[in-house]
């Protein structure tokens, strides 16, 4: 065994690096949050994380629509329905979107849905329950 006085080594990371605070996937948009999955890899990490988030900054904003598109055709289907039921039926159908929402985010997160499945998993979901509730209104 040699000892040595000094060792010279050439390392990517400086002293900045540890200092900088680090940003949460939340803060970061969809570019960064790729490139920063990409870094994250490239060094050997596992990026499932980032790359689930990165695929839910795309597939949150279909919501509104897959929304409405349950929405209408609720009260549609009763006209009996009355304001109140309607409103809590809404309320009920938007509680269980989220409760699926973060369920397959967290199925995505542990590994056991691919980070597109695990994003998209609750807008196709809530998109077929759309499609048949539109099938039920009499024309």
């Amino acid at each position: 065994m040699r000892e040595f006085d000094a060792l010279r080594m050439d390392l990517a990371e400086t002293p900045e690096t540890f200092v900088r605070p680090v940003k949460h996937p939340e803060e970061m948009g969809y570019r960064e949050l790729k490139k920063y999955a990409s870094k994250v890899r490239h060094e050997g990490y596992d990026n499932t994380r980032y790359l689930v988030d990165m695929h839910i900054k795309l597939a949150y904003p279909f919501i509104i629509l897959i929304m409405v598109l349950i929405g209408i055709p609720v009260p549609l289907i009763q006209t009996r329905l009355r304001m109140p039921l309607a409103v809590s039926m809404g309320m009920g159908i938007g509680f269980l979107y989220m409760l699926t929402f973060g369920f397959s985010r967290s199925l995505g997160l542990s590994g056991v849905l691919p980070p597109v499945l695990a994003a998209w998993f609750s807008n196709l979901v809530f998109l077929l329950l759309g499609i048949y509730l539109v099938s039920l209104v009499e024309r």
